[in-house]
């Protein structure tokens, strides 16, 4: 549709990403204490649940500490992240795949081995409710981060400046996450090769994504 810039150069759309943010994460924290979400089944582990007998190492800790070593790693993610978009640039460059490409698919697979890590984690100690969320805050996050790249971005309004590839992976994305969003609505326990319905469907359309992606390139 383009983007409609404000006097300060910024898009309204991008605007509005970020003040939606702010207001979508107190409805969540409302939300969750009135109907917080469960899975339905929840498949047998030998390994203890948070608040179980058996405590942990990080459990004995001071909270202070637990802050800062929250806080260093996550400097370690942000410092490492630098690297990794100048390497995915000289890459695009490198095998003429351009910047779109390697972006939706090298970039953002790098970029989300934080999420792969933390959702597995999560899973092991019984946290389900924290693992999906983990996945999804993730990705409102990142779509709230278009406004301060869009105060970074020098000229017309960033969501203007993007190309078709770029675009179609927006309404890609959009749909996947609406598959999502209708496996909860729905929780069918039938699956499909040991996965729910909702995942296979979002592979699927996560390879066709990536084959028009190639084949456009």
């Amino acid at each position: 549709m383009g983007e409609f810039s404000l006097p300060f150069g910024v898009g309204l759309g991008t605007l509005f990403l970020g003040i939606a943010y702010v207001g979508i994460v107190f409805m969540l924290r409302e939300y969750d204490r009135n109907a917080p979400w469960v899975p339905i089944e929840v498949p047998e582990t030998e390994e203890p649940l948070i608040g179980d007998v058996v405590p942990r190492e990080l459990d004995r800790k001071a909270f202070p500490s637990l802050v800062w070593g929250f806080a260093m790693l996550s400097g370690v993610i942000l410092i490492c992240a630098l690297g990794l978009t100048a390497s995915a640039a000289a890459i695009a460059e490198q095998t003429g795949l351009g910047s779109s490409f390697i972006g939706v698919t090298l970039l953002a697979s790098a970029t989300s081995l934080p999420e792969v890590s933390t959702t597995f984690a999560a899973v092991r100690i019984g946290a389900h409710s924290m693992a999906i969320s983990n996945i999804f805050g993730s990705n409102l996050l990142m779509v709230a981060l278009v406004l301060p790249a869009d105060l970074a971005y020098s000229g017309a309004p960033i969501l203007g400046a993007i190309d078709q590839a770029t675009a179609f992976a927006l309404v890609s994305g959009v749909l996947v996450t609406s598959i999502y969003l209708a496996g909860l609505l729905i929780r069918s326990r039938r699956t499909i090769f040991g996965m729910g319905i909702d995942s296979a469907l979002v592979l699927v359309v996560y390879a066709m994504t990536l084959a028009v992606f190639y084949h456009f390139s």
